[in-house]
């Protein structure tokens, strides 16, 4: 949650690799914008915690050469990705398989450890001493030769942040109900559905209303996320809990 090189959150293949995964070389850091720095965290300046955390990625390159297949992976324990092949990837039940188009392929990080729903003094908000990249995008495609295959990617993080070095200050009301079940919803949806938000085929203030009645109560929730949107949604029951997902589904979608 800090702008310091050193604690760059993303790491990213620049194309000179030779290996299969993120550690085989040819990668560079991504550093954040945010206002935080490392030392108001050491310093307890400042406490935060993550709201909405993603990556999304898409191919922008000629048609005849669109091959290939993304895999979207959340870590479940959120411990790391970095050394992950393929083959490591689909040992797991919740990776995401997706082939080739010029559609955006998401994936996004929800708490998991009972810490990451409370406010850190760590800047990276982590319930482990050591730091974990727990969200991974990889690339399988044929060698595009000399010139190597392009694409564009996102990336986000939305936090809270509470002491004298949080800047821009705006006022957070607790919803200990509504909240709960918006993130018991979030967890219990498919991760399909963040690729429709992303590519604007689901209405995500629906979806999100929706989320806070029903909570872990899925099904309606899943009829949205598969563009059935026919039903009218009835009034917000909780304004702050509709802002706190949204940290997580309006970002991806903008």
């Amino acid at each position: 949650m800090t702008s310091d090189p050193a604690t760059a959150p993303v790491v990213v293949t620049d194309g000179s690799g030779t290996g299969f995964r993120l550690t085989a070389g040819g990668t560079q850091s991504i550093e954040s914008n945010s206002e935080l720095s490392a030392a108001d965290f050491s310093n307890n300046l400042v406490q935060a915690r993550v709201v909405g955390c993603g990556m999304r990625l898409r191919y922008t390159g000629r048609q005849i050469d669109m091959n290939g297949t993304v895999f979207a992976l959340e870590e479940p324990s959120h411990l790391g990705t970095g050394g992950f092949t393929v083959e490591d990837l689909l040992r797991y039940d919740r990776v995401k398989t997706v082939p080739f188009t010029r559609e955006w392929t998401v994936v996004t990080w929800q708490p998991v450890l009972p810490t990451e729903t409370a406010y850190s003094t760590n800047c990276y908000a982590s319930g482990y001493p050591n730091v974990y990249n727990s969200l991974i995008l990889v690339i399988q495609c044929q060698d595009g030769g000399t010139e190597k295959l392009p694409f564009e990617w996102e990336w986000y993080l939305h936090y809270e942040a509470v002491g004298v070095a949080a800047r821009g200050k705006t006022p957070s009301h607790l919803a200990p109900i509504a909240g709960m079940n918006v993130m018991a919803a979030l967890q219990s949806a498919p991760s399909t559905m963040y690729d429709d938000i992303s590519n604007r085929k689901v209405n995500i203030h629906k979806l999100s209303d929706r989320m806070v009645e029903k909570g872990s109560s899925f099904n309606q929730v899943t009829q949205l996320a598969s563009r059935v949107l026919h039903t009218a949604v009835g009034a917000i029951t909780s304004r702050a809990a509709q802002q706190y997902m949204a940290g997580g589904l309006a970002a991806i979608a903008l």
